[in-house]
């Protein structure tokens, strides 16, 4: 309740905190860190819903039919629980869907969750992203630009194309969402 979201600001204050990040930063947390004068960032993932993924399938990241395999065989499992006894704390793959960095509605939505966590916050920290594979996205469109970049680049072995691609298109996302919280808030947090 209210007064556990209190006493959590006030914890935070007193260990010498100055900036609060976290997922879903309630009205009286965002109140209550500035009246002890402290800033809050609002966490911005790129997970979707399945119900996104199915209405926006263009918009999600693929893996290979085997990395599907390996998702649909552990989906099964308790995974804090597995993780405790295997101390394996990240899965092969990633279970929930992802938005592909590369597809434009799939960067709008993002820009609509930053400028969404920017009308209450201080700021937006950028959490989980990355690949469910760990690596790549095998989307047509991602494919398809790693066969441009093969043609323009013979002499680059796949795994070469494939690793700069996936960095690139990390950079370019961000680049982008970094202007895109600044151009909404100037003063933005961002991390």
């Amino acid at each position: 309740g209210p007064e556990d979201e209190e006493r959590l600001v006030d914890f935070a204050r007193s260990i010498g905190f100055d900036t609060l990040v976290l997922h879903s930063p309630t009205p009286v947390i965002l109140e209550a860190a500035r009246r002890r004068g402290m800033r809050v960032c609002a966490v911005i993932t790129p997970n979707v819903t399945d119900a996104y993924a199915q209405a926006h399938p263009d918009a999600v990241q693929r893996m290979l039919p085997a990395e599907d395999a390996i998702a649909a065989a552990v989906s099964g499992l308790d995974w804090e629980e597995y993780t405790a006894h295997a101390h394996h704390w990240f899965p092969l793959v990633q279970m929930n869907p992802l938005l592909c960095f590369e597809s434009a509605q799939a960067q709008e939505e993002l820009r609509s969750r930053v400028a969404a966590a920017l009308e209450l916050a201080d700021g937006v920290a950028f959490d989980g992203f990355g690949f469910r594979n760990h690596y790549a996205c095998y989307c047509d469109r991602c494919c398809s630009i790693r066969a441009e970049m093969a043609v323009a680049q013979p002499d680059r072995s796949s795994d070469y194309l494939l690793a700069e691609m996936s960095e690139t298109s990390l950079l370019k996302l961000s680049r982008l969402l970094y202007e895109h919280a600044k151009g909404v808030k100037p003063e933005a947090l961002l991390t």
